[in-house]
């Protein structure tokens, strides 16, 4: 059969493709961002496998839909490419996705699983493994997750988010409950009410930090330039010693969930814990670029309030003297809805740079920019910059030794880092 993809470049396109490949398929693609669309570019295909990026009058979606070729969502397709496995572990939540699957590739790696990633990670060789155990980094936006149907689910929290399409708290939360029950099994959060209530209701595996859940951690120790030491306990029984090596309390929660996850399928604390330990970080989750007059620069994917909060306490505890923020607000629904939200988490930084949003799968909104934001960050703290080359260059003017400066969003401001980093722009 042959496969073309429409939006190829998205990290999840590219493991699609290559685990299409791995299966026998021919595999084109296309992308907006390298050489871009051309209804062309799908003659000849017996199927179109397309990102919500791409709108509905893509003119490669148009011709498919023209001569007939069958076209399906990427979510959509991960749920047909899950059915050729045995077991489908499943990692859905509002955050920590990329980073929890990763772990659990180093935690099952000795077992060959396929696994499907959102993000970049540079210790995953290929996507590609056996038919045993399917590691599947599962979407929430438009309830996507809900074409999977895994042998175990991991819910790592259900905050707000995509509000686009997701109404209220209660909406999202009904996804990833509807999640739950399609799944044989379930991992979810302990420290968040609801879904404590709904795992003591259908007799979920708990994790987190309160006391009396399933899985937990225990005698946590700050190691010296980053990362955790701590103690995982298993219906209150000690099971095994561990150390994760990015800082950030939450992935200590991402390491246990994994933890629970690998418990299900009988792996060996030792394992899990040498999994653990083994976990070196996803691209542009405080991603370290370098040093630009003695301050250090770090890339990160976080584009919530709460991923902000979580991103911004982690530089905290790790001792950082002065941390300076710029972040590109990802999507205009986001902006607008959150932005008494992004404003709280960006104040606590020392000072904070705005781009302009970046737009993503949506069109602009009249009245909705980062100055929304800016609004309602104390006066002084923020400025907004609408010339990636004018912020560039008045941070090489102010940036100085031990300043740690992080660049953060889930849109192209990695670029601007890297390009900052590269060059300085004296």
């Amino acid at each position: 059969m042959k496969i073309h993809f429409t939006g190829s470049r998205g990290v999840s396109m590219r493991c699609l493709m290559q685990i299409a490949s791995s299966d026998g398929h021919t595999v084109t693609g296309s992308d907006i961002l390298h050489n871009g669309h051309n209804a062309q570019n799908v003659h000849g295909a017996d199927m179109l496998i397309y990102t919500t990026a791409a709108g509905a009058d893509n003119c490669e979606i148009l011709k498919a839909t023209q001569l007939g070729i069958p076209v399906l969502e990427r979510a959509q397709y991960l749920g047909t490419v899950s059915r050729n496995y045995k077991n489908v572990i499943a990692v859905s939540g509002s955050h920590g996705k990329t980073t929890t699957t990763a772990i659990l590739y180093e935690i099952f790696k000795a077992k060959k699983p396929t696994v499907h990633l959102g993000g970049d990670y540079s210790a995953l060789p290929s996507p590609v493994g056996g038919k045993q155990f399917f590691i599947a980094e599962a979407c929430e936006y438009k309830r996507g997750f809900l074409h999977l149907n895994p042998s175990l689910c991991v819910v790592l929290n259900s905050e707000l988010d995509h509000t686009d399409y997701y109404r209220s708290e209660e909406d999202i939360f009904d996804a990833f409950r509807t999640f739950c029950a399609q799944s044989e099994s379930a991992v979810v959060f302990g420290d968040d009410p609801r879904l404590a209530a709904l795992a003591q209701k259908n007799g979920y595996i708990t994790f987190g930090f309160s006391h009396g859940l399933d899985y937990t951690a225990k005698n946590i120790v700050l190691q010296s330039g980053g990362g955790y030491a701590f103690d995982i306990f298993a219906q209150g029984d000690f099971l095994t010693h561990a150390a994760i090596r990015v800082q950030g309390r939450h992935n200590i929660l991402n390491a246990l969930a994994a933890a629970a996850a690998a418990g299900v399928y009988g792996i060996p604390p030792k394992k899990i814990a040498e999994g653990i330990a083994a976990y070196s970080g996803v691209n542009r989750r405080n991603e370290f670029l370098g040093e630009v007059n003695g301050a250090r620069i770090f890339s990160d994917y976080a584009h919530h309030p709460t991923e902000l909060a979580a991103l911004v306490s982690g530089a905290r505890e790790a001792g950082i003297e002065r941390l300076i923020i710029v972040f590109q607000p990802h999507t205009y629904s986001r902006t607008k809805n959150m932005a008494e939200q992004f404003a709280q988490s960006l104040s606590q930084a020392d000072a904070v740079y705005l781009t302009p949003v970046y737009a993503a799968r949506e069109k602009p909104q009249r009245g909705v920019t980062s100055a929304s934001i800016l609004k309602k960050i104390p006066h002084g703290k923020a400025r907004y910059y609408t010339s990636f080359s004018k912020l560039s260059k008045h941070l090489s003017g102010i940036i100085k030794k031990n300043d740690t400066v992080i660049f953060t969003g889930a849109g192209t401001v990695d670029l601007l880092a890297r390009k900052f980093t590269a060059t300085a722009f004296p």
